[in-house]
């Protein structure tokens, strides 16, 4: 499993991609709410092994029935990204089975 960390501008991990093989790949995210004075204030706090639930969870059904939530624009470009290096990831590691 490949596991990549969202952060904010305050480099805070916010979120999480991770991918279980290359077509399944899940994203988990905090609410981030209330914007005041230049800065977030009442944030949820990460909470890395729920995060890695909803995402693990998400990549699983990513197979069976994709879903309707539309990730936020910081964490598509992480899953993005992610796609690129689970496509890499996961085929080499293919490579090194077969011979």
């Amino acid at each position: 499993m490949l596991v990549e960390y969202v952060r904010n501008k305050e480099n805070r991990k916010v979120g999480v991609v991770v991918a279980l093989d290359d077509h399944s790949i899940g994203w988990s995210k905090i609410r981030e709410s209330n914007f005041y004075k230049g800065r977030y204030v009442n944030i949820d706090k990460f909470d890395k092994k729920r995060a890695l639930e909803i995402a693990v969870g998400r990549a699983v059904m990513a197979d069976t029935r994709p879903s309707k939530v539309v990730p936020p624009a910081n964490v598509q470009v992480v899953i993005d990204k992610m796609k690129r290096r689970a496509a890499a990831y996961f085929k080499t590691q293919t490579m090194e089975m077969v011979l």
